[in-house]
């Protein structure tokens, strides 16, 4: 009985208001709407309603009529629909929006990304591995979208707000105009939601970004085709894209014509050593006896062979912040966790989800760290591209209140170079990174699966996001190396997108018997060490005052210091790293 009020209510309230402000509603010229549709559009909002409340009123409106809606709509239809939704604004939130910087264009072009022209279009198989759902069995993946099984079947999609439109710029204000955009957009997903549910297609819910700097970056929630094109209408929405899966297993392309393109001559700044520099510092050098070969490697002089000690300045890391994002880390004694983040779409738990993240923290600070005192900080998430945004964002937030200077990145995840907005969203996010915030950012070039050896030699070349940034932005790309030889190993990927090398094979946290080490090999502790080294030398009495200093910025700085300290050891082709401890100050040389 409660429910004849409530639709009594509906057609009363219709018949008060100008039909511009049901525009989903309004037929075409000399076109009626069946009795049925409106009695069905009617019941949908209804449900709508009493799930996501009296607020999304509107949108629950649009959602239910336009969902069941017989006829798409001419652009003029369109044109006249936006119209009369404009003219039914208070005089505030007109105000409000013509000061937003964002504006509401919905007519937008990507400009190019010349990584991507590197790529080939990835193989139907690649693309069912890295989007929409995780169940490579689903027969209802983007690609198998004519399969008459899937009609209509809701899927994961990204909703990007308009604050995506101009991220990279330095300029972004959040404005009342703004966050009303988004919550009208947050309660249409919920209605929707709520009606895909009704109708058999239960799913985890609307989610969105947490950030504190963007509001509302993005909304992630299973919708169909239509919906996808009733959600593109609203003010406030960039672009609708499919949620992109992270490879949590390696990349292989075997492509000639992307070999050829990936053998462009490398232009970095580096020198080769003949001797040893001379310093003349004010500080104290420590040594730590006995240490495997990876970290002995680091601390060895120009010319020697690989030490079985570490020697690092007393400071080693003091006062600088590590941000590891990656899929989560297990406490230990063996490091301290001086923060711990969760972005969306993250395990709440703190876990080592995939048995890698704690030997790599182990890495950069504690026991088997370069950077022995230095601060910890993870930010875990999930196992698509989103949460890789969101992560990027909450980082954000923090370094925003931090001096210049002493914070780096290490970001230990790769994706396949699909395209997409939400990847020139993370490119925009680590663009503000470098250059506002001064943060240098470490990412890992990438293994062959199971560290199989390569047939060709030119098959290891990085063929991964975001490695393959390298040349445009002052990444750093790291490669693993034998620690005694300093060969590369056969399984890590180089080519002209790898700026330094790092031992491959190390000691670490084990993070299955807390409290024990391991000895373990993988491109991601490589960069883990590299990391490390960051951290080192932003707190080096030695370096730095001078990386702070440096007019080119602190990102560009480092990564020209570390290739400058970085030699080819002997019999190796590889330039590798080395912290800048010469022979004279090196304890264990003495």
């Amino acid at each position: 009985m409660k429910l004849v009020p409530l639709l009594l209510l509906q057609f009363l309230t219709l018949s008060t208001q100008p039909v511009a402000a049901f525009p989903k509603l309004h037929p075409r010229d000399g076109e009626e709407i069946p009795w049925g549709q409106w009695a069905q559009g009617a019941w949908d909002l209804t449900a709508g309603i009493a799930a996501a409340g009296v607020g999304a009123f509107g949108s629950a409106w649009n959602a239910g009529a336009s969902l069941f809606q017989p006829f798409e709509k001419s652009d003029t239809a369109t044109t006249q629909q936006n119209q009369g939704a404009s003219n039914i604004q208070t005089d505030s939130s007109t105000t409000q929006q013509d000061a937003d910087p964002l504006g509401q264009q919905k007519d937008f072009q990507l400009p190019p990304d010349p990584t991507l022209d590197l790529l080939p279009t990835p193989s139907a198989e690649i693309n069912l591995m890295v989007i929409g759902k995780t169940d490579p069995n689903d027969p209802c993946y983007p690609s198998n979208f004519n399969n008459p099984e899937c009609d209509g079947r809701p899927m994961d999609r990204v909703i990007l707000t308009s604050i995506c439109e101009n991220l990279a710029s330095n300029q972004i204000q959040i404005t009342e105009a703004i966050r009303s955009r988004n919550q009208l957009i947050e309660s249409t997903l919920n209605a929707i939601d709520t009606l895909n549910k009704r109708n058999g297609h239960p799913g985890p819910g609307v989610r969105k970004s947490q950030s504190n700097s963007y509001d509302v970056l993005y909304f992630l929630v299973p919708l169909t085709d239509k919906q996808v094109d009733d959600i593109n209408r609203l003010d406030g929405v960039y672009t609708v894209e499919f949620s992109q899966k992270l490879i949590d297993y390696n990349y292989r392309e075997s492509d000639p014509a992307l070999q050829e393109n990936l053998q462009t001559p490398i232009k970095v700044k580096w020198r080769q050593l003949d001797d040893p520099p001379t310093f003349n510092p004010s500080f104290h050098i420590e040594t730590q006896p006995s240490v495997y070969p990876d970290l002995g490697f680091i601390s060895t002089p120009f010319k020697k062979k690989t030490a079985p000690a570490y020697s690092y300045e007393s400071k080693a890391g003091e006062g600088v912040v590590a941000w590891v994002i990656n899929s989560g880390v297990d406490r230990s004694s063996d490091f301290v966790i001086e923060e711990y983040h969760f972005a969306q779409g993250a395990t709440e738990e703190e876990a080592d989800d995939l048995g890698l993240g704690t030997c790599y923290a182990s890495k950069i600070i504690g026991t088997y760290g370069v950077a022995k005192k230095g601060r910890l900080k993870i930010m875990k998430i999930g196992s698509h591209l989103e949460s890789v945004a969101d992560g990027l964002t909450g980082i954000i937030d923090s370094v925003s209140e931090m001096a210049v200077g002493f914070a780096v990145i290490a970001l230990d995840q790769n994706w396949v170079a699909l395209g997409g907005v939400m990847t020139k969203v993370i490119e925009d996010l680590i663009t503000k990174l470098e250059q506002v915030y001064q943060v240098p950012i470490v990412v890992k070039g990438g293994d062959e699966t199971n560290f199989n050896e390569y047939s060709n030699p030119a098959e290891s070349n990085i063929v991964t996001l975001p490695a393959l940034w390298s040349q445009t932005h002052p990444l750093i790309v790291v490669g693993a190396v034998d620690p005694i030889s300093g060969e590369r190993y056969p399984w890590s990927r180089g080519g002209p997108f790898k700026t330094i090398s790092a031992p491959g094979r190390v000691k670490c946290a084990n993070q299955f018997k807390p409290g024990s080490s391991q000895i373990t090999k993988g491109g991601d502790f490589a960069a883990a060490q590299v990391t490390g080294l960051l951290v080192y030398l932003l707190s080096s009495a030695q370096y730095g005052n001078h990386l702070r200093m440096d007019p080119s910025g602190v990102p560009h700085a480092i990564k020209e210091l570390v290739l400058k300290l970085g030699y080819v050891r002997e019999g190796s082709q590889d330039i590798s790293i080395w912290n800048g401890l010469d022979s004279t100050l090196n304890q264990f040389w003495r």
